[in-house]
């Protein structure tokens, strides 16, 4: 993978490539380092790693400690509390899973630059700049949507709440101590998150868009009707379709937790969104009021973000249906032509004709596809209603 070394320091534009290694520099930025690790300049970023991986370690155990003083007493439920303290825990579980496969994805990353330097998959650079905007306008929005509405008496109790109420803010100070913490807080739940997001979503994509091209290659062959078939073009199509279903079938492995993680932080937003936002309405919880704009914020996010992750890896299992019903009609042409072939060719044919379409899962729980969304907002939304019944 000579290629992959050496445009990693000056890509292509307007390549899925391009967005890799764009993505790869903003992970950098909050934890994950998805580089060679032979490289110099690696062991000198070192230091910058270590530092944050104290942060995330600090950050997790700041986490417990506010659920033990604070959180298990304020809040009514184990529900509401689990929803509520779901992103904090979530955020740190993903960075330490990442952490633990940043060699795994990097070598993901160079078998997909090998897919596209066989390929010419383009991607316009408009989707390069809003991924990397998208990544610091989350936590950014979502930060702006809570210190935009409050007052110095709310301030005062977010400032004592993430000092553990070991530190005394001076009057005057509590929305600056407040808005200071709270940034911290987003940018490590969001910011970390959305990039491997839009990293899963954008491969997702890429295999997509690789099926598919796979795909009218082989009808505009169909099409053309020549009698008898290229055997040797339908042996290089079968071949590279295979090729693209095993580094499929790594993404999946690589990915899979993280993205189970994520789709279960989205399912939470949405839960604890519509709980909370039914409580603001009630008298005894009028504080809440102050916290409606980022009580939304949360649910259109979360809903936004399992909406494109849902469609992105359904997509792949659509492309790839149709991949092999491409696949299944060469097979079928090659074998009425009528051309000689061994018994170990048939033998090939027959097992890549009778593999499953490619489906992406969230940890092996539950499979990617259209039908998935109507069925987890369902239950999302059945079960907050219940939920709100029992808190009344």
């Amino acid at each position: 993978m000579i290629i992959f070394l050496k445009m990693k320091r000056n890509p292509l534009p307007n390549t899925y490539f391009h967005l890799f290694f764009v993505i790869i520099k903003v992970m950098f930025m909050f934890g994950l380092d998805i580089r060679n690790k032979e490289d110099i300049m690696i062991r000198r970023h070192s230091f910058y790693q270590k530092i944050l991986s104290l942060f995330w370690v600090l950050y997790f155990v700041h986490t417990i400690i506010t659920i033990i003083t604070d959180d298990i007493y304020q809040t009514p439920t184990i529900n509401s509390l689990i929803a509520r303290k779901s992103n904090d825990v979530i955020a740190f579980l993903i960075w330490i899973v990442m952490k633990t496969r940043e060699n795994k994805v990097h070598n993901l990353l160079q078998h997909m630059n090998y897919l596209r330097t066989i390929s010419d998959v383009k991607l316009h650079s408009f989707w390069i700049w809003f991924s990397v905007g998208l990544t610091f306008a989350i936590p950014l929005l979502a930060w702006l949507s809570l210190i935009l509405f409050l007052d110095e008496t709310y301030c005062s109790s977010l400032a004592s709440y993430y000092s553990l109420h070991l530190f005394s803010v001076p009057e005057g100070y509590s929305c600056l101590v407040s808005s200071v913490a709270l940034l911290f807080s987003h940018t490590a739940i969001y910011a970390l998150r959305t990039s491997v997001t839009v990293l899963y979503i954008t491969i997702c994509f890429f295999l997509r868009n690789l099926l598919n091209r796979h795909s009218e290659m082989g009808l505009k062959n169909i099409e053309k009707n020549t009698n008898p078939i290229d055997q040797k073009y339908c042996e290089n199509y079968i071949d590279l379709y295979k090729h693209i279903i095993e580094i499929s079938n790594i993404f999946e492995k690589v990915m899979s937790l993280p993205v189970f993680l994520i789709t279960i932080a989205d399912c939470m937003g949405i839960f604890y969104g519509f709980l909370k936002f039914e409580e603001s309405k009630e008298p005894k919880k009028i504080y809440l009021v102050s916290y409606r704009f980022g009580i939304l914020y949360i649910i259109l996010r979360s809903l936004v973000s399992f909406l494109f992750v849902t469609f992105a890896a359904s997509s792949v299992f659509e492309s790839s249906v149709n991949a092999k019903t491409v696949l299944e009609k060469l097979t079928e042409r090659l074998l009425i032509s009528g051309q000689k072939k061994d018994n170990k060719e048939l033998l090939l044919l027959f097992l890549a004709q009778n593999k499953s379409p490619l489906i992406l899962s969230a940890w092996g729980f539950f499979n990617f596809t259209r039908s998935l969304v109507l069925s987890v907002l369902g239950v999302v939304l059945t079960y907050s209603l219940l939920m709100m019944q029992f808190v009344k």
